[in-house]
């Protein structure tokens, strides 16, 4: 009675998917699945066991449509609570979102020779209404993940979460309804994608011409804002991925960092296409394989109204130069303002310590400025010392660098320690998409040479740390700590992390297993709504020995902090100090988003030691920084195991 509508096959396939975790433990044969009215299957031919295998799962997600669509009562239910047209979706198209669903559906290879093989796939009809449960249960996750994103003013992963959702709303058969959202989620999240979207606000605010560059001869430098709802002055946008267009074709992968960014051109038309990155392809393959196989399969997931937008690239008060582009001589842009405002994470580096030589490394800092600019280092060698210079090679001349917007330099002087911050840079690595962070020198007041180059925390994480109603030494020492640490890890500098470990450190890693349980997995242990997440506890010789190995399979390793709270010991717990943030962890092959704790010993400041390090994906109170405070840390020099 009823054809193959695209939302129907939509659904199958995500509730087939779900399904696999609740097939049979036993070793069933062919002739055993097909004597068994509990189960589903189909045989895939092919003359390869990886074709007749393919074959069977785009099979089986035909014969399924073929099974539920003669439930009448199901069938009735869906077309009484599905608002809107329905999309057609060909085999083809099925067949790539079943091959990834369908991983662990049961599998019997019925036969194999040098000409033919044949496979069966198969799955109970049992638990339909449970999959169908677990998948409402990850749309409205990620609804709710980005209606707090939107409180803490991260309109790009409230993007992503929204449109993640939105997408899975195309695999679910029923609109679904939650508390507080009129006109069904589907609608909700379209809706919330393009108010953010029409909030995002992109103005050139300065233009660098290089006569000498034939390919790119133009920089343009933009400001990327949003308003919030209910509110009526605009805020930097902290992170935001885009694309553009140089006028040759569409760079991807472009970064925002507190509200600035720099673009390539190749030619200045008076506009230029500028495109918010709103899915995250790339995210959804390593972090949801089920939301990646429906956006590749449906391409009006892509794009929402307002993602792209039409940049003035010439307005009245911005010209071409051939000069640095110096922001305090130019109109006064939202992100500047906040600057001189100090409502910039810069502002917060107000102490009030003497630094003698101010001129001289002053100096120091504009030459190497100049020579990012012009992409020649060997006149800087002296200024390093031999790790200091191979920290800058790394972590900088590699990364092609060129310069966000013209440093404003601030330094700090904490005993023979002047902390230079910093130079904003744009910058891309081998593998990496391109990204944008500041750049931080450590001199030494005794030698006048930088002995340390580290990437700088989020200005989001600089302020809260800075905030912190501490002495002006414990937030420095704190912050300088964080920023190695975060740098060793963009650096995969394993021997700087085996050090900052105690020996006797407690150690808790989480890794969020993308693969579907085996179907050996009990059933009762595996909460279908949220990820698989994998916990170990490590000596710090297997913490290392397995980083070492996951650093080894990895392009490049991206790592930054946000919401973090932090803790200091007092009395006789002066120097220790714990922090818990949120951590996004990106590399080429991997990525995931949690909770990092870390309880760190830095009595001796030029050693400190991390005695605690605890990652989970969500946020628990156990391991929070006050807690880290009061439980791990005695008095005395010992810290006890937790």
């Amino acid at each position: 009675m009823l054809r193959y509508r695209g939302i129907l096959l939509s659904a199958l396939i995500s509730l087939l998917s779900l399904s696999a975790y609740h097939l049979s433990a036993q070793n069933l044969t062919a002739t055993q699945v097909m004597a068994d009215k509990n189960y589903v299957y189909e045989i895939g031919v092919g003359a390869t066991l990886e074709e007749a295998d393919r074959a069977a799962l785009k099979n089986l997600a035909t014969r399924s449509a073929q099974i539920i669509s003669n439930d009448s009562k199901y069938i009735e239910e869906v077309f009484q609570n599905k608002t809107g047209k329905y999309v057609e979706i060909s085999k083809d198209q099925l067949a790539v979102i079943s091959n990834v669903y369908l991983d662990n559906v049961g599998r019997v290879v019925v036969s194999q020779n040098d000409v033919e093989c044949k496979v069966m796939r198969y799955m109970t009809k049992d638990d339909f209404a449970h999959r169908f449960d677990a998948c409402i249960e990850q749309i409205k996750s990620y609804v709710t993940s980005a209606q707090y994103a939107l409180k803490d003013s991260k309109p790009d992963e409230a993007i992503k979460d929204f449109a993640w959702a939105f997408a899975l709303t195309k695999s679910c058969p029923v609109e679904i309804e939650m508390d507080g959202i009129t006109g069904g989620v589907s609608q909700y999240c379209s809706v919330s994608i393009e108010e953010i979207l029409k909030s995002i606000d992109v103005k050139v605010i300065g233009i660098e011409k290089d006569e000498n560059n034939q390919t790119y001869p133009y920089q343009v430098f933009v400001d990327i804002t949003w308003k919030p709802k209910g509110t009526s002055k605009p805020q930097k946008v902290d992170f935001l991925t885009f694309h553009y267009f140089d006028g040759g074709g569409f760079v991807s992968d472009q970064e925002v960092k507190d509200g600035r960014a720099v673009l390539d051109m190749q030619t200045l038309p008076e506009a230029f296409d500028f495109q918010v990155e709103c899915v995250y392809m790339d995210y959804a393959r390593i972090l949801d394989q089920r939301v990646a196989s429906i956006l590749e399969s449906q391409e009006n997931l892509r794009t929402f109204k307002g993602a792209l937008k039409k940049v003035e690239t010439q307005p009245k008060h911005v010209k071409p130069s051939t000069k640095p582009f110096d922001p305090k001589k130019s109109a006064p842009s939202v992100v500047e303002k906040e600057i001189e405002n100090g409502h910039n994470t810069h502002a917060a580096f107000t102490i009030d310590t003497e630094v003698s030589k101010k001129d001289q490394y002053l100096g120091m800092l504009e030459e190497i400025e100049d020579s990012i600019r012009k992409g020649s280092y060997a006149a800087l060698r002296d200024y390093f010392t031999d790790e200091a210079w191979d920290e800058f090679n790394q972590i900088v001349a590699s990364g092609s660098p060129k310069i966000v917007r013209k440093p404003d330099f601030r330094m700090i002087r904490l005993d023979t320690l002047v902390m230079a911050r910093s130079i904003p840079l744009k910058l891309k690595f081998k593998g990496n998409r391109t990204f944008v962070e500041d750049v931080a020198f450590r001199i030494s007041a005794n030698s006048d040479k930088i002995v340390g180059v580290s990437y700088t925390l989020s200005s989001r994480t600089e302020d809260q740390i800075m905030s912190m109603q501490w002495e002006d030494r414990a937030r420095i020492l704190l912050l300088n700590f964080l920023e190695d640490y975060r740098t060793a890890y963009c650096l995969k500098n394993l021997e700087y992390i085996d050090k900052i470990f105690a020996n006797d450190a407690y150690i808790i890693t989480g890794k969020v297993l993308k693969q579907r349980p085996s179907k050996e997995t009990d059933r009762a242990q595996v909460n279908l709504a949220k990820d698989v997440v994998e916990y170990q506890t490590k000596s710090k010789s297997e913490y290392i020995a397995s980083l070492k190995e996951s650093f080894r399979s990895k392009e490049f390793v991206n790592i930054r902090f946000d919401e973090c709270e932090a803790a200091k010991g007092y009395n006789a717990k002066e120097g220790m100090y714990a922090v818990q943030m949120r951590q996004h962890y990106y590399s080429n092959n991997y990525a995931d988003e949690g909770w990092l704790t870390l309880a760190i010993d830095m009595r001796q400041e030029k050693d400190p030691l991390i005695k605690v390090r605890v990652w989970q994906q969500d946020r628990n109170s156990e391991y929070n920084a006050e807690t880290m405070i009061e439980k791990t840390i005695s008095v005395g020099n010992q810290i006890p195991t937790i």
